[in-house]
């Protein structure tokens, strides 16, 4: 069996994945009906993406086996029992034998990362892959496409490598007659590789294998010469038109409509770069209408010479634009293919020099694992490098598998297909709506395709294998798709204000070009929440954005970026204010940028916080300090260098508040001719004088760890995490690569920015990050600013394009020598722009777009399910009114439109209202986490995370309120407000009261005053009116709301509807003071019900702590 869950945000997928692993290494053994042995363990391989994913596991495992050792009511033992069908205390042994077996065989507990498992596989057969016998794997693509492209540059001008030259020869022309600039040439190069050498277009860069660098150029000269033929020709039609008009002596403004008409379409064609736009509306109107000028009688002698040339000027426009018609497609495909020919030429010879440079230095880059593996398993029936392992590992169990590339699938494929063949377990558990990872090669495809058993796609993806097409096509019959349906995490009304607001997006873009966004964001996508009645605050606010093509006008209001940050404080604020701490809270971004501007605001108003940035060794002043003594003593005659070092000296090892005379000492230090001069300075009295020369000498930890020592840069704790990180990378370069000091600054140039320490995990403080890094993690507030990004492509985005579509083209093609084949360009990396729309390549260009749109929207997923308790959205306030261009909407493509649009719809309530700019869809004052965990309610409901302990399943009536949630007093009445929905009439009261009792929501202490106050209520005379025996009622009555053509999704009703003679009565019934909230919920159903064709509705919020009616 190949088990696919497909697993929503928060519902347990650790925990499923847990027990499964469980269930394996407690259970019978399946082959050959052998018993429990408590080393079967061994036979499981558990994947997972991240070293933390994998450690969480570990973790989950061994805390499981302990207390299901122990016995303990909140382990997993009841429910592995049954599934098992073992006693309890047969499973107690077994744990405890399993927990023993692991223990004193750890290296056999097999929870990896992929590439954990990929690089065990790869040592195990080094020869067989003609690897290095002890190779080092190297993770730091940044660094290494750095030195290889600087090793790349010095090979310019050596006479045998006359085709490098000659390519960036090419380069620089280019980018001079463009008017860019040439000298970034090696961050160009590196920035365009690392995107181009992964494994998202491994399959692209492959077939590029057969051409090499002066290929490339003469392809590119032949695209480049064909569309110049093309300019050639309708520049010259254009000269001839224009000089017919010089001869007549005619100026532009002669023609109709001034310098917009004929003479000047002729006029900037003739000088023409790139190809020639539509021709105007008063071009058109002189070629169709026969309009050419103002005149009607009595022409002037310009008019009357532009008759005599209209014909011939008819006939030369109508042949430029012929040309136009018949070669518009080619023209702008070979155009988009030909922009980065230039760089995909380099790409053969950086990825041989980056081979080059691992292999002399006994180093693999972690990328080449799948690659190696991948050219085996491809090829062979029965991979030699599995045949082992074929035999260990009996189950595979697949975390987070909408993040695996299609390399990583078709490397585990031979073992799942393996195990099939046995008929043993395997498993993959993942999410569509959380794949946010492309850029790494993740593809969420594989997924959809398994959960729906739809394979198609999957075969079509992997055809040039006929041993992986094999493997899926004999999944088919073993695979059984499954479903975790239940948020373990959030508020229900978070819960719910997710499901109806992608149920929305979902259908909003069904008849769109991403209308495949369905298959993702499926009709069985809702969850269920587990803490039904449990209350969540949902916030939507929207802040000014100026049009950017507006005129700026001088203002003191604050701009748009000021007043985002503000109200994300406001909200951090108004957290703190209800009880929560600053640990509680999180502030989730899409780009990094928006991160740092947050944090710098949050930092200047004394927030405590935790972000990226301040994580790395860059944001210590210590380590700082450190790294500018180093650098001191390389270049000690550098005034920048000690500039820093003076700075940094006088902030934290001799303290001065800077003035005039401070000033002025620095930049005299700075200049001295004396290099001692400095050393003199900054040596201590009661220590040796710092000796240069001295510490030159030294190693580089030695050197490090000397004045560090010597400053006392160890005595503050906060950063002596960074101290100790620094020396740690200190150590591990030195060891590894150099000894020398220069190499290691100017490592550590690229490094500062990213080598960081772990943040704190009882640190109390705001937590900052980017969306992808909040993935798996959960938060009782969330707050979500900037939250306007497109979901379209960003300017200078690049796909990869198969060119097939455009069939055997000769400008395409290398001819070849005798009895060799000719070899084309199959693929190339282009630019995603619109106009691939008009060209053989827009089916693959619309499916870029759709793949950015649904990541775009997972994003969103993602960041919506963070929280548990608040969730606080800051949009942009834009111009959304329809537009006359094209019948849609203006500033469209971003997820502001979206909120907008969501709450202009009947399922946002319609609570859109222009000029106002907050919405609050799920309005509950919240307690912090561990507040409503301590309620002295002895009525309490355990509500654990489901992912960590099983919660105590009570069963309940759907319309309860769960009264954790609330004071006691305030649960009381709704109790009774409960209890009203369930009463049809005034007879109904002790059946009701008695089913209360029954499914344990009210307390048989509490019946007698239940029946009191139910009695009171329905004595009063407005309020009895609903309840007469006879009047037609119904209560929670469900309304149904049509959207688009994909069904019927259910939306809450009214408390109660009663039918009086000639008008219906809508009830909510409340239990508080009346507010904006509850207006806005029974104005929504009045006008649901008006719309359903009732003429007469009213609405009354009934107050059932005294009675007041509200009526609207």
């Amino acid at each position: 069996m190949f088990k696919i869950f497909s697993s929503s945000a928060g519902s347990g997928k650790t925990y499923t994945l847990t027990k499964e692993y469980l269930k394996l290494a407690l259970g019978d053994r399946s082959a050959g009906g052998k018993t429990f042995e408590s080393h079967q363990f061994k036979n499981i391989l558990a994947v997972t993406f991240t070293n933390a994913a994998a450690r969480d596991m570990k973790d989950r495992i061994l805390e499981q086996l302990q207390k299901i050792t122990a016995g303990d009511l909140n382990s997993q033992l009841n429910e592995l029992a049954v599934e098992l069908s073992i006693e309890p205390a047969e499973l107690q042994n077994r744990a405890r034998l399993t927990f023993h077996s692991i223990l004193h065989d750890y290296s056999s507990f097999s929870v990896l990362t992929i590439d954990s498992f990929v690089q065990r596989v790869v040592t195990a057969f080094t020869d067989d892959l003609e690897l290095p016998y002890s190779f080092e794997v190297e993770m730091d693509t940044d660094a290494v496409l750095q030195t290889a492209i600087d090793r790349l540059l010095e090979k310019v001008g050596q006479e045998d490598h006359p085709y490098l030259s000659e390519a960036l020869e090419e380069f620089y022309l280019d980018n001079a007659s463009d008017g860019k600039s040439w000298y970034g040439l090696a961050s160009t190069l590196a920035e365009f590789s690392k995107g181009q050498l992964g494994d998202r277009n491994y399959e692209y860069v492959l077939k590029l294998k057969e051409l090499n660098p002066d290929n490339f150029r003469t392809i590119r000269r032949n695209l480049r010469r064909k569309n110049r033929e093309i300019e050639e020709r309708i520049e010259q039609l254009a000269r001839n038109g224009y000089q017919l008009i010089q001869e007549a002596g005619l100026p532009d403004k002669a023609f109709y409509y001034g310098d917009k008409g004929v003479g000047t379409y002729f006029r900037k064609r003739i000088s023409l770069t790139g190809f020639p736009e539509d021709p105007n509306s008063y071009v058109r109107k002189a070629i169709d209408d026969d309009v050419w000028h103002s005149g009607k009688k009595n022409l002037t002698p310009e008019q009357l010479q532009i008759e005599a040339i209209k014909d011939s000027l008819r006939e030369y426009i109508l042949q430029i634009e012929q040309i136009r018609t018949d070669s518009l497609l080619r023209y702008r495909t070979f155009g988009a293919i030909e922009q980065h020919l230039q760089k995909v030429a380099l790409l053969k010879q950086i990825k041989q020099e980056c081979d080059d440079l691992l292999r002399e230095q006994n180093r693999i880059h972690i990328s080449e694992f799948n690659r190696l593996i991948v050219k085996v398993v491809t090829d062979e029936p029965v991979p030699f490098i599995y045949e082992r392992l074929g035999e260990k590992f009996h189950h595979i169990l697949i975390d987070e598998f909408q993040d695996t590339s299609k390399l990583q699938f078709v490397n585990l494929l031979p073992l799942i297909d393996n195990n099939l063949a046995y008929q043993r377990f395997n498993l993959a558990v993942g999410d569509a709506k959380q794949a946010i990872y492309r850029f790494r090669g993740g593809d969420m495809d594989q997924i959809v395709a398994l959960h729906s058993r739809k394979l198609d796609p999957l075969l079509s993806a992997h055809e040039t294998s006929e041993m992986t097409l094999e493997r899926l096509s004999g999944l088919h019959p073993h695979l059984r798709p499954d479903r975790l349906g239940t948020n373990w995490r959030s508020a229900e009304s978070i819960v719910e204000f997710n499901n109806s607001f992608f149920r929305f997006m979902a259908d909003f873009y069904a008849d769109t070009e991403f209308q495949k966004v369905t298959e993702v964001f499926d009709e069985q996508f809702r969850q269920a929440p587990a803490k039904a009645g449990i209350p969540g605050h949902v916030q939507i606010d929207f802040i000014e954005k100026p049009d950017r093509f507006a005129a700026k006008e001088e203002t003191e209001e604050p701009d748009f970026n000021t007043r985002m940050v503000e109200k994300t404080l406001e909200f951090i604020q108004k957290a703190v204010a209800d009880g929560y701490q600053y640990g509680d809270i999180a502030v989730l971004c899409r780009f990094k940028k928006n991160a740092r501007r947050i944090a710098d605001y949050l930092e200047t108003n004394n927030i405590p916080l935790t972000s990226e940035d301040s994580l790395t060794l860059q944001s210590s002043e210590r380590v700082r300090f450190l790294v500018s003594l180093l650098q001191l003593l390389h270049q000690p005659e550098n005034r920048m260098v000690r500039y820093d070092m003076l700075f940094l000296y006088h902030r934290l090892v001799n303290p001065n508040l800077p003035n005039a005379a401070w000033m002025e000492f620095m930049d005299k230090m700075a200049k001295a001719e004396d290099e001692g001069d400095i050393f003199e300075l900054i040596s201590k009295i009661d220590k040796t004088p710092l000796d240069p020369t001295a510490l030159q000498q030294l190693s580089i930890y030695e050197l490090s760890e000397k004045l560090a020592d010597y400053f006392e840069l160890f005595d503050n704790d906060r950063d002596s995490a960074y101290l100790f990180r620094f020396m740690d990378e200190v150590l591990t370069y030195s060891s590894r690569y150099s000894n020398h000091l220069s190499d290691f600054l100017n490592y550590w140039e690229t490094a500062q920015e990213k080598v960081s320490v772990s943040a704190p995990t009882d640190q109390n403080a705001v937590t900052i990050q980017t969306i992808h890094k909040s993935k798996g993690l959960e938060y009782p507030v969330v707050v979500i600013p900037f939250a306007d990004w497109s979901f379209k492509p960003r300017n200078n985005d690049t796909m990869w394009a198969d060119l097939w579509p455009l069939g055997e083209v000769d400008e395409l093609a290398i001819p070849g020598l005798e009895h060799q084949e000719i070899r084309r360009l199959q693929t190339a990396s282009i630019t995603v722009k619109k106009d691939l729309d008009d060209t053989p390549l827009s089916g693959q260009y619309q499916d870029e777009l759709y793949r950015t749109f649904v990541e775009c929207m997972n994003l969103v997923y993602v960041a919506f399910t963070r929280p548990t308790d608040r969730l606080y959205i800051i949009a942009a306030k834009q111009d959304f009114s329809p537009s006359s261009k094209d019948g849609g909407y203006k500033n469209a493509n971003g997820i502001d439109f979206w909120l907008y649009t969501y709450l202009t719809d009947l399922r946002g309530n319609a609570s859109w209202e222009e000029g106002k700019l907050s919405y609050a869809l799920h309005d509950f004052v919240t307690q912090s986490s561990k507040d409503r965990l301590t309620t002295s309610d002895p009525f309490q409901v355990n509500l654990a995370n489901r992912e960590g302990t099983q919660p105590l399943r009570l069963r309940r009536i759907e319309r309860a309120i769960d009264t954790t949630a609330f004071e006691k007093s305030r649960a009381w009445w709704q109790k009774v407000g409960t209890a009203l929905s369930l009463i049809q009439t005034s007879d109904d009261v002790a059946k009701a009261i008695q089913r209360m009792i029954a499914e344990g929501i009210l307390r048989s202490t509490e019946q007698e005053a239940m029946q009191s106050a139910l009695q009171t209520l329905l004595s009063h005379s407005e309020i009895g009116r609903l309840f007469q025996p006879g009047q037609r009622g119904d209560a929670n009555r469900r309304i149904l709301v049509k959207v688009g053509n994909n069904g019927k999704p259910q939306r809450n009703g009214p408390n109660r509807v009663v039918q009086f003679p000639g008008k219906v009565v809508l009830v909510n019934f409340i239990t508080e003071e009346t507010d904006e909230q509850h207006a806005t919920k029974m104005r929504s159903f009045i006008k649901l019900y008006q719309q359903m064709g009732y003429s007469s509705v009213e609405g009354w919020l009934v107050n059932v702590t005294d009675c007041r009616i509200v009526k609207m």
